[in-house]
């Protein structure tokens, strides 16, 4: 199972639907974006032309069948096999 990195929501808030829905145990990969939502694309970009609205992007939700607000909660993260795009100057 796996959350695409175009499924962000960019505020925490008990209305954003989850985007996948899975039983506990499961195994999910999140692909996840930069903490600039992608934006800068070159190196020395000026900061004024980011749209500040789309900054920490977070991959999700995810619901978990079964859990529980004032339920303990436990997951493992591991990074196999990380992508990762630098940009050098």
């Amino acid at each position: 199972m796996r959350i695409a990195r175009d499924s962000v929501i960019y505020a925490m808030d008990r209305a954003n639907a989850p985007v996948l829905r899975v039983e506990p145990g499961a195994v999910v990969t999140f692909e996840t974006m930069d903490a600039f939502g992608g934006q800068v694309q070159e190196p020395g970009q000026a900061l004024a032309t980011l749209d500040w609205s789309r900054v920490n992007p977070a991959t999700g939700p995810l619901y978990v069948e079964g859990a529980s607000l004032r339920g303990t909660s436990q997951a493992s993260v591991t990074t196999p096999g990380r992508e990762r795009r630098l940009l050098r100057t």
